[in-house]
């Protein structure tokens, strides 16, 4: 330690074992003489937390020793949130913060802390070497009214939201009200369900309320909706994302997903699945078959009264298609048998792609599309079949794009590529009177040169399979070409996941009736 250095400020007078204790607070703070080698920032004789927020999104006076006296308005891991017993009307600065401290404080403790002024994780906070409790029972600021906007001057303060009705499906404990404002500690919610009663909480530094109580759910209007059935002479074509789906998975995410097949989708002809992982799901033992997966998921679809299905897929390389590590998550198709519905088989494999031949068919079906392009380096092949349905050849692409997350971030141009690629084969494809349908988890509303997307045909506000902290998107897609178009009829997002916190698929399922 290289000197000593003493700050000293004034705090309001307040009463202690109802004896009046001065007005002067000192703190000693040992600091490092190599602390020196930067700039060092002015220390202020009198501290306000309104001071220590300042207007903009980090404090200006990091490092500034000082006395708070403050008013406990949450506990929370760490510390304990605060709000000043000085505040200064200010509505441009926050007069809560987040004290750092392994002292014991209450809700509604008048306290003076110790510390210094930090920044942690874009929160700026106060550290504090000592807390001392001057009284028990002050009363908690009012709380200010908050809309999601202008949240950084509310930060560490009081608030009560302006609504709490659920724009999308609570996540984690967390529920998007609007863009702006998002909720966290509430219990499990879905799209359009409120909170019982007026409710309260804390600006967090990530903007989020963290609400003071555990609050009560009203249900709202939104439930599952179920599709029609297919009538005589449609061909129905669904896709499904059944996320991560492995034989260790709870028997009850199998039942789920076997009623959303049957009931929730009418039991259709044919069903695009995107998510299937291998027997062992994600243990590393160089397993790649998926037929105990998908033998399980067909037991559940008949154990509720479904049809019979048949099922089509190629085995990935091990781990060379991303997803879940040492699942192997692969597309496939499951078909029935009892409605005219054919499958042309001419099995591919993980290496070979597969090709329109001279006649218009596959070389391979099922194939993969282009598995060597860098394209499709790392995540999951798209996989082409043919199928044979009322005179009429038809034949469909399935695909599971590369989703954004670590460790790359954004795959925007990947899937730009992986958009061209699938573009360039569909346009092999030159005998108008061939049914053309691309389909699955694109991760992307990116335009596919050449095909239409059938979700345009909705009004805008229906076209999502997915809400993400109150955003919705329509990453599920179906496309056709333009000569298939005339014959793709009642396209729709069967309400089943999306909207609810307890779904068990990844998304909303997309469906579209075919016509000779």
């Amino acid at each position: 330690m290289g000197f000593a250095q003493r700050a000293i400020m004034e705090v309001p007078v307040v009463r202690h074992g109802g004896k009046a204790i001065t007005a002067v607070a000192v703190l000693a703070a040992l600091v490092p003489a190599q602390a020196h080698a930067r700039p060092e920032p002015s220390v202020p004789t009198s501290l306000r937390v309104s001071e220590i927020q300042g207007t903009g999104p980090a404090s200006q006076i990091v490092g500034a020793i000082s006395t708070l006296s403050l008013v406990v308005t949450a506990t929370a891991d760490g510390g304990f949130w605060a709000q000043s017993s000085l505040p200064d009307d200010d509505p441009k600065t926050s007069d809560g913060i987040f004290v750092r401290t392994g002292a014991a404080a209450e809700t509604g403790d008048l306290v003076l802390a110790h510390g210094v002024v930090a920044e942690r994780d874009g929160l700026t906070e106060f550290t504090a070497d000592t807390v001392e409790v001057m009284s028990h029972g002050a009363p908690l600021p009012v709380p200010v009214p908050f809309d999601g906007r202008d949240a950084e001057s509310l930060e560490g303060m009081r608030v009560a939201p302006s609504s709490t009705v659920a724009l999308g499906p609570s996540s984690e404990g967390r529920v998007a009200i609007k863009p702006g404002l998002v909720l966290a500690g509430v219990p499990d919610m879905n799209t359009g369900d409120s909170l019982l009663g007026p409710q309260t909480g804390i600006v967090d530094g990530t903007h989020v309320v963290v609400l003071s109580a555990a609050p009560q759910v009203v249900p709202g209007p939104v439930t599952p909706r179920a599709t029609r059935a297919q009538f005589p002479g449609e061909l129905a074509l669904a896709s499904v994302n059944v996320r991560n789906l492995d034989p260790s998975d709870d028997p009850g995410r199998f039942s789920a997903l076997a009623d959303e097949i049957v009931n929730g989708l009418a039991a259709p002809d044919l069903v695009l699945l995107q998510g299937v992982e291998d027997n062992s799901g994600p243990d590393q033992d160089g397993t790649v078959a998926d037929d105990q997966t998908i033998a399980q998921l067909i037991d559940e679809i008949s154990s509720v009264g479904g049809p019979d299905y048949d099922w089509r897929a190629v085995d990935p390389v091990d781990d060379s298609d991303g997803g879940e590590p040492g699942g192997n998550p692969r597309v496939g198709y499951l078909f029935r048998t009892d409605r005219g519905l054919g499958f042309t088989d001419r099995p591919g494999d993980s290496v070979t792609a597969t090709s329109v031949d001279a006649d218009g068919d596959l070389t391979l079906s099922p194939g993969r599309l282009s598995p060597a392009d860098p394209a499709w380096k790392d995540t999951r092949k798209p996989l082409a079949a043919q199928f044979s349905w009322a005179g009429r050849r038809l034949v469909v692409v399935n695909g599971h794009w590369t989703a954004d997350g670590p460790p790359s971030g954004s795959a925007a141009p990947q899937r730009k590529e992986q958009a061209k690629n699938v573009a360039a084969f569909v346009a092999t494809i030159r005998d108008p009177a061939t049914l053309v349908v691309v389909a699955g988890e694109f991760n992307d509303t990116i335009p596919l040169q050449g095909l239409q997307d059938l979700s345009e045909r909705l009004p805008r506000q229906d076209r999502y399979s997915k809400v993400v902290e109150g955003r919705r998107t329509a990453t599920d897609r179906i496309l056709v070409t333009p000569s298939t178009a005339p014959h793709a009829k009642d396209f729709a997002y069967v309400r089943w996941n999306a909207d609810f916190s307890w779904s068990h698929g990844d998304a909303d399922p997309a469906i579209v009736r075919l016509v000779p």
